[in-house]
Parts: structure tokens; sequence; C-alpha cells
């Protein structure tokens, strides 16, 4: 990623989450589920859940190396956020480890502050099997996080950065909080979900290509 014109330190919150990287071409299944004693699942307390299928989905997440694509990007980061920032990346459990002695040697030991564990119950699904804010697209967070985490760690008209934008819910979250927001994504069915469901709000939407080797 190059910001390009972005200023010294101009963002408050930067939340980002790269495509988690297994080396091949992933397949992701949307289901539904509801609970049933002599359902296929289990979430807390023992509980039984059946799931429902209702669609899926494929994505490329192979790099040939896979810190070497990331840490230009989170230099970066580390550049154009405030001196008083947050910063947040969302990474696969089988890279974290990788990644955190990276962010390490970047933003200094010190400025690490905790480690967030994203765990859920299959109860909370059957709730809503109608979630009017899912895109379909593959690695789309729950917008209740993101906006908490954007009421949390910024301020009304603070600016927030995604450069792994993909579906834009840091965006929306953004637009919902009276943040600004820019919105990097080097994928055209990206861009296309964000612009259909970011609409006419305040957007800066990139899109960056290929250019010498030091771009995806």
């Amino acid at each position: 990623m190059s910001c390009g014109p972005c200023p010294t330190a101009s963002f408050q919150l930067i939340y980002t989450s790269t495509a988690f990287t297994h080396g091949k071409a992933q397949s992701r299944t949307r289901i539904r589920v509801s609970r049933d004693d002599a359902g296929d699942r289990t979430g807390f307390q023992g509980h039984r859940y059946k799931t429902h299928v209702v669609g899926s989905s494929k994505y490329d997440d192979a790099f040939d190396d896979y810190l070497a694509f990331l840490r230009p990007r989170l230099q970066e980061g580390y550049r154009v956020l405030s001196d008083q920032g947050s910063f947040f990346f969302h990474i696969d459990y089988r890279e974290v480890h990788y990644c955190k002695v990276m962010l390490d040697e970047i933003f200094g030991r010190d400025s690490f502050i905790n480690e967030i564990i994203w765990a859920y119950d299959y109860g909370a699904r059957s709730k809503t099997p109608r979630q009017p804010e899912k895109t379909g697209y593959a690695t789309q967070k729950p917008l209740a996080v993101i906006r908490r985490i954007v009421r949390v760690h910024s301020n009304p008209g603070d600016r927030l950065l995604d450069f792994f934008a993909g579906s834009g819910t840091i965006g929306e979250a953004a637009s919902l909080e009276d943040r600004n927001y820019t919105l990097i994504d080097n994928n055209p069915e990206a861009i296309d979900v964000m612009r259909q469901r970011l609409g006419d709000s305040s957007t800066d939407l990139t899109q960056y290509a290929k250019s010498n080797g030091d771009t995806p």
C-alpha cells in the first residue's frame, strides 16, 4: 500500500483485516442455524444447533511471501497513524504470532495493548436468520463489532483508514458514527460492493493496482 499524498499522522484509527493466507483458493459457505437438540453443531454451554446452507463463495488468499507482502503496508500504516491513534490488525490465528513480532518491530513492543480473541456462539445467528447488512463478500465482518471499535477508539470528525477494505464495513461504521474514512482495496469486486453498500455517503474509495512490484 502507498497512501501517496496522505500526510504523516493523519488518521486517528486504522482497522484492517487482510485476507487470511493458507496458500490456496478458499471457499466460504454462508449458513444460518436454528436451535435443535439433534443438530449437527454445538455452541456454548453444550447447546445444539442445526445448520442450514444459504450460499457459498470463493476467493484466493495465496501469497508467495505473506510477511513480505504485509510489511510495507504495515509500515505505511504506522506512518499515517496519529501519535494518539489506535491500530487494529485482524489476522488468522495461523499467522498471528508472526505478524505480532513484525508489528512489535514496526510500532515498538511498548505499543502493544491487547489481543482480542473473537469467539461466538451459533445461538446469536438463530435470532436473526435475515441479516440486511450482508453483502455476500467472503471476508465481511459484523457491523456491530466494527461499530463498537469505532465508537471507543475514535471521536466524531476523526479520520479512519482501512487499506484492506473488502466489503467496506469500516466505512459504514464510520459513516454511522459521524467519522470520515478512506477505504483502499485492490479487488474490483470489493470496490463494486463498497459503492453499492455505501451509496452517496462521503467516501474516498481507492483501488490500487500492481506497479513496479511494490503494490499488490
